[in-house]
């Protein structure tokens, strides 16, 4: 039977992370149309350092998937994506691994407590906003 690839993956490796300051979010579309938000902690550099080739098994039921790696040599593909992380851990993920849900990742300026913090911490610093 010949082999057929329909798809490949990339297996992105994270290699650096840059935080990022408050009030950085991203925004979640809930299954009743409204949006809420979270905090977007980090940027993550990454390389594509494992590559595969992926395909079904045709007349298999249930349905046989079956690959191969490609070598993948430097320089790697990189890319920059906004970090996820998991409730209650300290987990880095991306947002394309729920995108069903995710909208978008936007800078929105601290407000109440914080943004009275911040102002405070700088205006130690010398720095006034």
């Amino acid at each position: 039977m010949t082999k057929r690839p329909t798809r490949v993956v990339d297996h992105w490796t994270t290699v650096q992370v840059a935080p990022l300051p408050a009030g950085w979010v991203h925004v979640w579309r809930n299954n009743d149309g409204t949006e809420h938000t979270e905090p977007c902690p980090a940027i993550l550099l990454q390389e594509c350092r494992e590559r595969e080739n992926v395909w079904d098994l045709p007349g298999t039921y249930p349905k046989q998937i079956r690959c191969e790696d490609v070598p993948v040599t430097p320089p790697y593909d990189t890319r920059a994506v906004y970090a996820v992380t998991e409730w209650e851990s300290a987990l880095l993920d991306t947002p394309d691994l729920y995108l069903n849900n995710y909208v978008r990742t936007e800078y929105r300026a601290p407000v109440g407590d914080l943004a009275e913090a911040l102002r405070f911490v700088l205006a130690q610093e010398g720095d006034t906003p």
